[in-house]
């Protein structure tokens, strides 16, 4: 048991680096590391976006019809970020997700109950 006399808070500022961004995660990848740390990869399923785009034009410079793009096929996987993390980190956002993902469930049913009550008026 700790003296309660000698406890002190240490504050912490939170800043943002100039490499700061917010993400769309649709998954994530990745494994242990060789020193025992987890990597994880997160990216970001979307469309290709064009690579080209042609319009055509008369002799006047007058445009005709409409525009064609030049799309591949299938769809891009954006890694966007990598992280490496001890175990012990890990543990602690595992905790964070879970507490989020209860939060966020129970809240949703909550919302799911009152629309259901709404529709029995």
């Amino acid at each position: 048991m700790s003296d309660e006399t000698n406890v002190r808070k240490i504050p912490f500022s939170y800043q943002k680096t100039d490499g700061y961004r917010t993400v769309t995660v649709s998954g994530a990848i990745g494994s242990s590391t060789p020193n025992g740390d987890i990597f994880m990869a997160v990216y970001t399923d979307r469309p290709h976006i064009p690579q080209a785009s042609y319009i055509s034009v008369d002799s006047d410079g007058k445009v005709l019809g409409k525009e064609e793009l030049q799309i591949s096929v299938g769809l891009v996987r954006e890694v966007e970020v990598g992280l490496i993390m001890n175990i012990e980190t890990a543990k602690k956002v595992r905790e964070w997700l879970g507490q989020h993902i209860d939060g966020l469930e129970a809240m949703l049913k909550k919302t799911e109950s009152l629309k259901q009550a709404d529709r029995r008026k």
